[in-house]
């Protein structure tokens, strides 16, 4: 919470303050998903091929996605299949139902 009042209260502030914010958030929030490897995939064997498959599946997606315009992609949107390592996409009401209504509200 202090990182997340940090950050809101540079967010119309100058760019050197809103770096100090950066900054101060990234030295009290440490990256974590690298675990998520260690725990599940603890077999050097097994865990290179899943994290090939992750970097794959990620790389797929994001293709993919940029190809076909899908935004709104976040770390809530995005699930991992504990089986393969690969990305699930979650909640594409606006890329595919959603958009629909978009397009004619703009059409009125």
């Amino acid at each position: 919470m202090d990182c997340r009042r940090h950050i809101h209260k540079a967010t119309n502030s100058g760019k050197d303050e809103r770096k100090r914010a950066f900054i101060h958030a990234c030295s009290r929030l440490k990256p974590v998903f690298r675990y998520f490897f260690y725990e599940y995939y603890n077999k050097p064997n097994i865990w290179h091929s899943k994290k090939q498959a992750y970097a794959k599946s990620v790389a797929t997606s994001s293709i993919v996605g940029y190809i076909v315009g899908l935004g709104d992609r976040h770390v809530q949107n995005i699930l991992i299949d504990t089986q393969s390592a690969e990305v699930i996409h979650i909640d594409l009401g606006v890329a595919f139902d959603q958009g629909k209504m978009f397009v004619e509200f703009l059409e009125i």
